[in-house]
Order: structure tokens, then sequence, then C-alpha cells
């Protein structure tokens, strides 16, 4: 074991010719060993972990596109069953602009409550992670939620 870093190389340095000489190697063959040190794993392990966080990353986002394509899907059925009441407030007088912001505020609302609530459902997220659900929720709800509001309203 090595008393301190700066002696490390030397002892590798030390212990690779002692490999070698136990192998019979010459000066013109290569090492048919190899010696791992702390730093080489350390670097291995990184290396798999960049791998696993990008990974995760990338399933996160696919998940996302998937919830916001269900959202989108479940808000233009609320919103081909509701034609009855956007017939009436039209005809009450309602403008375009008002019909669309009653439905992204509900698609907003039922998002930004329902992330929360549906991801203890199914895990328990850390308590840091509990601030940014109704916001996530809230912006995918409003992106998702577009498209069919903007059916409703015209």
């Amino acid at each position: 074991m090595a008393p301190d870093p700066e002696s490390v190389k030397r002892l590798q340095d030390q212990t690779v010719s002692a490999f070698r000489k136990l192998r019979g190697l010459d000066a013109s063959k290569e090492n048919d060993f190899e010696i791992v040190s702390n730093e080489s794993m350390r670097a291995m392990f990184d290396n798999l972990a960049t791998g696993v966080t990008n990974a995760s990353a990338f399933m996160c986002f696919l998940s996302l596109i998937v919830g916001g394509i269900g959202r989108d899907e479940h808000h233009a059925g609320a919103v081909t069953e509701r034609t009855r009441e956007i017939g009436l407030r039209k005809a009450l007088g309602a403008r375009r602009m008002r019909i669309l912001m009653q439905f992204v505020i509900e698609a907003v609302l039922l998002a930004a409550f329902g992330a929360p609530s549906g991801s203890r459902w199914v895990t328990a997220p850390p308590p840091s992670a509990l601030p940014d659900l109704p916001g996530g929720g809230a912006a995918l709800g409003g992106g998702a939620g577009d498209s069919g509001s903007r059916a409703a309203s015209d």
C-alpha cells in the first residue's frame, strides 16, 4: 500500500517490473497483464454513472412526451363532449379568448394538481422534488391542452 499519493506511480512501476520478471517477458514484449488502480476504477464508475444519468434523462423526456400526448388526447375528448356548453357560451356572447382561457386554465389546473397526486401513487418522490411537480405539471398541461383549447374556441 502506498504511504502517500506521490509514491503510487513508483509502486506501480515496481509492480509492473516484478510481474514482467515473474512472467518472463523481455523488453520487446508487451505486458500480458493489467494494473487496475483506484483512479481507473473511479473513471470507469464515472463513465457508467454518466451513461445511467443520460439514459434516465432520456426516459424521463420520453415519458413527458407520452404524457403530453395522452393529456392532449384527453383534453380533445373533453372538448368534443362539451360542444353543447361551448355552443351555448358562444350563443350568449362569449368571446373566443374567454372560451380559450376556460379550457387552458382547466388543463393547467388539472395537470398541476394531477402531477403531484399521480406521482405519489406511483412512487414517493423525494421531498425536494415536490415543489417542482405542480410547476412541471402546469407547464405540461398548458402545452398539451393548447390544441384542444384552440379547437374549442373556434
